[in-house]
């Protein structure tokens, strides 16, 4: 069995990007009425994962970490690494 989510649990982001040339910011925005930024037992924080190819080809690499041959880089944010330096807004 492949681990694959086919039914995104986030139906629409909101990216905003920013490219110097050689490096780049991205900002992600979505709508989440449940605060879930506090860690503990069977607690599933808030987080994201942004995957990017290494190399640009007709057709992406696997999204599960890449593939061998077709490298990728990966950054991963969670809510409760980041609550202290920047507050959440609560959506109205």
């Amino acid at each position: 069995m492949e681990p694959r989510l086919l039914t995104p649990s986030t139906p629409e982001i909101r990216v905003r990007a920013l490219t110097s040339g050689g490096e780049i910011a991205l900002r992600l925005e979505w709508v989440d009425a449940a605060v879930n930024g506090t860690p503990g037992p069977g607690a599933f924080l808030d987080g994201c994962a942004i995957q990017i190819a290494r190399a640009i080809e007709a057709s992406p690499p696997d999204p599960q970490m890449g593939q061998a041959g077709r490298p990728v880089d990966i950054a991963f944010w969670r809510a409760d690494r980041s609550a202290r330096e920047v507050p959440r807004r609560r959506e109205r």
